[in-house]
């Protein structure tokens, strides 16, 4: 076993003060102790908490740790100021994970310094010290060939060590590698087995399904998308997946072109997949002999009480597209005629002219930003206007967009006491992200809601991974908070439900 110990003076000396105050951080709910002096000189966190108030005497951070004892070397390493470890990739990612939350400079100089050493090329072995030295530096260049290195072995990396990179890196890094020139794959199905056991982790993951080609999935994966969409109340998301797949509006529109070689690989375009020579793709279906029976069986066995045929005047009782499109082209794309393609996006929605809003997102309408960086997907969530974001999202709409202070959909819709909304955004949003003045959902909940509050609220507690003990700018928890501005019925409710002042 290759053991490093390295001490950190600082905390060596420290730990000789007599009479000192204790500071505990609760990592993961386990509580680790050190001198409150101590704790101020050596984490960033503890200095920026105490500088708003100087009576603090904890923080509660919440870590994706891989071993089971990293919190035990960290333990040990506050009371004696030496840091002993096992010098494999998994104790160096918690070590800088640790290092990187508390803001603790030395374990983050520590990763530093062995990665440094030890990148020579991007591969399978120093993938994740790669990444996380190229985030640390702001490398986009390196962060770059990673997500491309990641996208072209997608095919080839056992299952776990995908699922824990995606874990690792989030939301956005597995849309770029999806996005990828390089991106490899087995089949959709292997697609559709990452992103769910991405989703038992965290069911935001589950919107990336949005980019899979479920046409292409045999029957097992598709039970799976619905089975996981029904345990999960994820039903909207996964209507949306199955309505694509069978209307053909996937939001990356590949065009497929077959030879006699059954290799699938993104090649020179990310919305191009092309088959060459080798068999990391193989299909079972001839192309030439699909049946409408195959249609009809899909359709059967996922959502048949969601999925009706109807005529061609049923769909299209009465169209407005031409009227409301022309109305759109009229308009400059400038933040001055933002309200106006508010207008006609809203009167479209409510028309169900599915075109001009399609149209929209396609020519960048809304991308447009009003002055405190509200784009129309924020506005619409805004204005309170839940089915005009979903149109826009199924159009291909970024739903994660933020203002300029850092709100959400999530943060407006619970504002607006719009449950559905809040359930809706939940799907995209941590339920503890954190805006520009540290508010998260449930802050602006408490602040702001008034006819559903309690029923947001409750909505919002229930989610198995929310932090009950952040806190915004002000120096309060949701606690706190509600204290301050919410009826009695609310702060009752923290209470029973575990959250502090």
């Amino acid at each position: 076993m290759n053991t490093t110990s390295k001490r950190y003076l600082i905390i060596d000396w420290g730990n000789d003060i007599k009479n000192r105050e204790p500071f505990y951080f609760f990592i993961n709910d386990v509580k680790v102790e050190l001198p409150k002096q101590v704790s101020i000189l050596v984490s960033k966190l503890v200095h920026d908490e105490y500088l708003q108030d100087s009576t603090v005497n904890s923080v509660s951070v919440y870590l994706n740790l891989s071993c089971n004892n990293t919190i035990d070397i960290i333990s040990e390493f506050f009371s004696t100021g030496v840091l002993r470890f096992e010098n494999d990739q998994l104790h160096r990612q918690d070590i800088f994970e640790v290092g990187k939350v508390l803001g603790i400079e030395f374990l983050i100089n520590l990763f530093k310094e062995y990665a440094r050493s030890s990148v020579n090329g991007i591969t399978e072995e120093n993938f994740f010290d790669t990444c996380d030295y190229a985030m640390i530096k702001n490398d986009k260049k390196v962060l770059n060939e990673c997500i491309s290195f990641f996208a072209s072995n997608m095919y080839d990396f056992q299952e776990e060590y995908k699922v824990r990179a995606l874990k690792r890196y989030g939301y956005d890094f597995f849309e770029q590698v999806l996005a990828s020139k390089s991106l490899k794959i087995i089949n959709e199905d292997s697609l559709v087995r990452t992103i769910i056991a991405l989703s038992e982790y965290d069911n935001s993951f589950f919107c990336i399904l949005n980019n899979v080609r479920v046409e292409f999935c045999n029957q097992d994966s598709i039970k799976a998308i619905k089975n996981f969409a029904v345990n999960h109340s994820l039903e909207s998301i996964s209507t949306e997946v199955f309505e694509r797949a069978l209307l053909s509006r996937s939001p990356i529109h590949h065009k497929l072109s077959l030879s006699k070689a059954t290799n699938y690989t993104a090649a020179s375009t990310p919305n191009k997949l092309q088959y060459s020579d080798t068999n990391y793709y193989q299909r079972n279906v001839n192309p030439a002999k699909l049946q409408l029976s195959n249609l009809n069986s899909f359709m059967s066995t996922t959502y048949s009480n969601k999925f009706n045929i109807s005529t061609t005047q049923g769909l299209h009782y009465i169209d407005h597209s031409d009227e409301n499109k022309r109305k759109l082209l009229g308009l400059s794309k400038t933040k001055d005629n933002l309200n106006r393609i508010y207008d006609v996006l809203e009167k479209a929605s409510q028309e169900e002219d599915y075109s001009t809003i399609k149209y929209a997102v396609d020519e960048k309408y809304t991308d447009i930003c009003d002055d405190k960086k509200k784009n129309l997907v924020l506005i619409a969530a805004w204005k309170n206007n839940l089915s005009l974001v979903k149109q826009l999202f199924n159009c291909g709409a970024n739903v994660r967009c933020r203002s300029y202070t850092e709100r959400t959909i999530l943060h407006y819709f619970c504002q607006y006491d719009n449950l559905e909304g809040v359930k809706f955004a939940l799907n995209f949003i941590n339920v503890n992200d954190q805006n520009s003045d540290g508010c998260t959902p449930l802050h602006d909940t408490i602040k702001y809601a008034a006819e559903n509050q309690v029923a947001i609220c409750e909505y919002l507690i229930s989610q198995p991974n929310i932090n009950k003990t952040v806190k915004n700018k002000d120096n309060e928890t949701a606690l706190q908070s509600a204290i301050k501005f919410a009826p009695q019925k609310i702060v009752d409710l923290l209470k029973r439900n575990g959250f502090k002042e």
